[in-house]
């Protein structure tokens, strides 16, 4: 009986064992395993962060490279060096044996290739393995592609200055408030000092301020100055308006107690200068004045909706009469344009037809500087344009004015708040990735 009994509890401690001995080799060998996924997860981890590094850096080549060839005309083998020159900064350098920076102008591949405002960006590069060596992959092979152009944000302004080289170009000067709600400046120059310019007890609170050139900005500017790309004149397609030929009109007379003239579309070969105390009425329609127009005194002038061409002396609203002057557009083909007195001046633009929104058009070869005083400004709506001129204010006014001028100057004790009103969008350049 123990004999029997010792044989069964030798048999049973044998195969325990041997149970012992598979389970710690079936161990090891899971052990060996999970290692060796262990390994490869690292290996693969390396390898997705360094496409997502190498990644990085073609798209800021590809950036750069979009920017040099579009915005500043480089020829293609500069492209290529600043397109190097960006890849090498992220860490991938053209010249080690492992790393190649191809830039393709147009792209050779994908949805935008032989589209020469395209700038194509790839990187080649190899990522040693730490342990994927042991089953023969000693290292991944990179690659990252980019593909950026050129294109346009349409953005509001309410003050931009075109003049591409004028130092002071945005020229705020004195005891000045600008406030601008839904809006900002844009300030077209490169001069590299101050382009944009203020000094003095100055608030300028916008949405932005941006200038290609420098600035100094003394007083308090927000957002302070940044840098912008050169854009194009929001109205450069805008033809100039063609004065009426006929009929030609009698011009007007005064005598006895000063009342209204009523004056009928056409031309008017004289200036009209009524005398202190009289008014004008306009009827509606479109009108070419050869000699100018001044209002001096304090009688009402009502202009009817149409289109005002001035030559001679041009448009000279001043003294503390009434101005109204709704669905207008005043064409200043030659002469100054000079808005002052203490009066109430209404101008609104045309809500319809070629010329909608434009309040003020100044000839693009008329360099008068376009002068607004008092409460001139108050009480308007619409672009006032003036290409090859500066706006001079030194007024108050609280309005819906855009001003589109060569420069702009702001100066003595002003107070110009301007809420942006279906003004003329600006065309904005920026580099943006589209692959």
């Amino acid at each position: 009986m123990q004999t029997i009994t010792h044989l069964i509890t030798t048999l049973f401690s044998e195969v325990n064992r041997s149970e012992r001995g598979q389970a710690l080799i079936l161990g090891v060998i899971a052990f060996m395993a999970l290692m060796g996924f262990t390994a490869m997860a690292i290996d693969v981890g390396v390898g997705f962060g360094a496409k997502s590094q190498a990644q990085r850096a073609a798209d800021s080549a590809a950036y750069a490279a979009a920017l040099e060839h579009l915005l500043t005309g480089g020829p293609d083998t500069e492209v290529a060096t600043v397109a190097s020159r960006w890849a090498a900064a992220n860490g991938y350098d053209d010249s080690n044996p492992d790393t190649t920076v191809v830039v393709n102008i147009p792209p050779l591949s994908g949805p935008n290739a032989g589209d020469e405002f395209f700038v194509e960006v790839i990187i080649y590069d190899r990522e040693g393995t730490y342990f994927a060596n042991v089953l023969g992959t000693e290292f991944w092979d990179i690659k990252a592609r980019a593909v950026a152009t050129l294109a346009d944000f349409p953005k509001p302004y309410s003050i931009i200055t075109l003049n591409p080289t004028l130092c002071k170009a945005t020229n705020v000067d004195g005891s000045v408030i600008i406030e601008i709600t839904g809006a900002g400046t844009f300030t077209q120059s490169n001069c590299p000092t101050d382009a944009f310019h203020t000094q003095g007890a100055i608030l300028v609170d916008t949405a932005d301020n941006d200038v290609v050139g420098g600035w100094k900005a003394g007083g308090k500017v927000d957002p302070p100055p940044s840098k912008a790309y050169p854009i194009d004149d929001p109205l450069a397609g805008l033809a100039a308006p063609t004065p009426p030929s006929g009929p030609v009109q009698t011009c007007p007379t005064y005598g006895g107690p000063a009342a209204v003239v009523t004056l009928s579309p056409g031309v008017y070969p004289c200036e009209i200068d009524p005398p202190g105390g009289w008014g004008l009425n306009f009827e509606d329609g479109d009108y070419l004045i050869e000699g100018g127009l001044e209002v001096n005194g304090g009688g009402s002038v009502t202009f009817g909706p149409g289109i005002y061409t001035f030559r001679g002396e041009g448009l000279r609203i001043t003294g503390n009469g009434t101005v109204i002057a709704e669905e207008v557009l005043f064409y200043i083909e030659e002469g100054e344009a000079i808005f002052t007195g203490t009066g109430d001046t209404t101008l609104t633009a045309p809500t319809t037809g070629d010329y909608e929104g434009v309040a003020i058009f100044q000839a693009r070869d008329n360099t008068n500087d376009l002068i607004i005083t008092g409460n001139a400004a108050a009480d308007g709506w619409g672009t006032i344009y003036a290409p090859a001129a500066q706006i001079d204010f030194s007024g108050n006014a609280t309005t819906n004015f855009q001003f589109i001028s060569d420069s702009f100057y702001a100066h003595g004790n002003s107070y110009l708040n301007i809420t942006f009103d279906d003004g003329s969008l600006t065309d904005v350049p920026y580099i943006w990735l589209a692959e």
